[in-house]
């Protein structure tokens, strides 16, 4: 009789243990999928963040980029213009700061690079204008910075089709980062294009 009592108490004991013992493990695995969860949403969000930083970085290259085909003369006699780029220059205070807690060195330095050239943005008709070929060579290098964003997000695998560009040497329009039928280069073609905005920056210096 003690016996069956013993082995009752036993069997008890250990049925809760294992009872126990399955609880302990599956609030570990709940607990490891909640964390999980959480840090593919902290991801999510962080690079969502990104991405409108980017997007704000881009933008403020394009809006410099428009302003090299005007005046500081052509933009206070539109005053419609004036408002407009007025407003996006406050609006885009802080792509800088923002751009270098996102972004990796190598984008930030190439948009640190570019962005001197507003210099040369609706600048007064008496100072210093960018030549044709680096407005040509400005163009290249926003959309090359804009791939490495791409790249950097990892949106390139989800769209595979070619930057196109002007083939400055024969003016066929190919593939930015292939070798023109031409027998340009990609790299013929970046150091071109830095070329150009290096001559502009010299011109300046000299002025």
């Amino acid at each position: 009789m003690e016996e069956k009592i013993i082995i009752a108490i036993i069997s008890a004991g250990l049925a809760t243990l294992v009872n126990c013992l399955f609880q302990f493990i599956n609030k570990l695995i709940d607990n490891h999928r909640e964390d999980k969860k959480h840090a593919q949403e902290n991801k999510n969000e962080y690079i969502e963040k990104k991405e409108k930083v980017y997007i704000a970085t881009i933008d403020r290259l394009l809006q410099i980029r428009r302003g090299f085909d005007f005046t500081r003369e052509m933009l206070f006699k539109n005053e419609k213009l004036q408002k407009t780029v007025e407003s996006q220059n406050l609006s885009y205070a802080e792509v800088s700061a923002q751009l270098r807690l996102y972004s990796t060195d190598k984008i930030f330095n190439e948009y640190m690079r570019l962005f001197r050239f507003s210099c040369f943005s609706y600048a007064p008709e008496s100072s210093p204008r960018l030549f044709e070929e680096s407005k040509w060579a400005y163009d290249m290098q926003i959309t090359l910075l804009a791939r490495q964003m791409q790249e950097d997000l990892g949106y390139r695998k989800y769209n595979s089709e070619p930057d196109l560009i002007t083939c400055p040497e024969c003016g066929r329009i190919h593939d930015i980062v292939s070798t023109c039928s031409c027998g340009l280069t990609f790299s013929q073609l970046k150091e071109k294009a830095n070329t150009a905005l290096d001559q502009n920056d010299l011109n300046e210096a000299s002025e």
